[in-house]
């Protein structure tokens, strides 16, 4: 079923209603985006200009993020800008320099990031330490901030499962890479827009922010937070 839904999200095709946030449209299927949002539904379903008109506007969300709620809706996932990267180890160095090195493959998801390669791995047999011959250098992105406006918003329009999904990819994201300027920004965010009810992803990032601590005590807007 997914597969089909899917297919729907990415065609017009039998839509019969339009979302709408500062100046961008969806063409979207009330079948679809009502049953999985109590919210959506009663303003289609309600004596509002909604249900006369057709359109729902959501302005005050970003189009980033209400793009990414309409593909959760369709797919059951949704892209939030992070990328999965294959690194290749050298888990024990060789005896010579002839000898190959024993590799690992790891997979792990990170932020969008910037590869450069090593040109001779060999050159690295003097070490007996983790090596990596795919040196990756992190650049700060804006994954995990989106993921947590993912949850805000799917606590606005009580998508219970969309918030599980951006609780699952958030903490993902900023336990490591780790991006102090990301997380006190996704942070601030995440206590000013949930409510004092719903700690999940507080509590998640609070977490996060335990194993940082030292490096968070450092940021004056972090201690103001804790306070």
């Amino acid at each position: 079923m997914t597969s089909i839904t899917a297919s729907m999200f990415s065609t017009w095709k039998y839509t019969d209603l339009l979302i709408k946030c500062k100046g961008k449209e969806w063409k979207v299927h009330r079948a679809i985006v009502c049953l999985q949002s109590k919210p959506l539904a009663s303003a289609i379903d309600g004596k509002f200009k909604e249900a006369m008109t057709g359109e729902i506007n959501l302005y005050g969300n970003e189009p980033e993020i209400v793009q990414c709620m309409l593909q959760f809706l369709y797919t059951s996932d949704y892209k939030d800008g992070s990328i999965e990267v294959m690194t290749q180890a050298i888990t024990n160095a060789p005896e010579s320099a002839e000898t190959p090195p024993r590799t690992s493959i790891k997979k792990r998801k990170v932020a969008k990031a910037k590869v450069v390669k090593i040109s001779d791995p060999h050159e690295l047999v003097a070490t007996s330490a983790f090596v990596s011959p795919s040196i990756i250098t992190h650049e700060n992105s804006a994954a995990p901030l989106i993921n947590a406006k993912v949850y805000i918003i799917g606590d606005q329009l009580d998508i219970q499962a969309l918030k599980k999904l951006a609780k699952v990819k958030y903490e993902a994201l900023v336990s490591e890479p780790w991006n102090s300027d990301s997380f006190m920004t996704s942070l601030e965010l995440l206590y000013k827009e949930t409510s004092e009810d719903d700690r999940v992803m507080r509590e998640a990032a609070i977490k996060i922010a335990g194993q940082h601590a030292k490096e968070l005590c450092d940021r004056g807007e972090f201690i103001s937070l804790c306070k």
